[in-house]
């Protein structure tokens, strides 16, 4: 593994985390005003899930390409990828702990502004940005960004 790519995953690992940590200690905690309902985070719990999905299957696409490698086992013949421009293990890896960041920060944002009411909107309008930035920057096919040869 790269020590570069050994920096991002452990940076990102370790900042989700904290921020999971951080929003699940947020929704368990009571407001202060005692009016607290879960409307938003219900309304949002279905882009949350889709973006779980992603990070998910690049982290266990990893997951695989590590048990092939162990075992000699040669998948790029088996799934016809491209030898030249192929993401191993520690590519998948980083990507799926920078989302992971992402997602954790949008999860924990969103139980904040709902827990919270100095912020008036302004985390919703916030993460919904980030999901969608997330979300663009997983399926678009325009910039070189992302290890794009290899989502081809």
């Amino acid at each position: 593994m790269r020590r570069s790519d050994l920096a991002y995953i452990m940076f990102f690992s370790g900042g989700s985390l904290v921020m999971l940590f951080f929003g699940l200690l947020f929704l368990f905690i009571k407001d202060r005003n005692g009016d607290y309902e879960d409307g938003e985070i219900i309304a949002s719990i279905n882009i949350i899930r889709l973006t779980f999905l992603v990070i998910f299957v690049l982290l266990a696409t990893g997951v695989a390409i590590n048990i092939f490698n162990r075992f000699k086992i040669n998948y790029l013949f088996i799934f016809e990828i491209d030898q030249n421009s192929k993401m191993n293990a520690d590519q998948l890896f980083k990507v799926s702990a920078i989302l992971g960041f992402v997602w954790t920060l949008c999860f924990t944002m969103t139980v904040i502004e709902e827990k919270v009411t100095m912020f008036d909107q302004l985390p919703t309008y916030f993460m919904v940005g980030l999901f969608v930035a997330m979300l663009f920057y997983c399926m678009q096919p325009c910039f070189k960004c992302g290890y794009r040869k290899a989502r081809y």
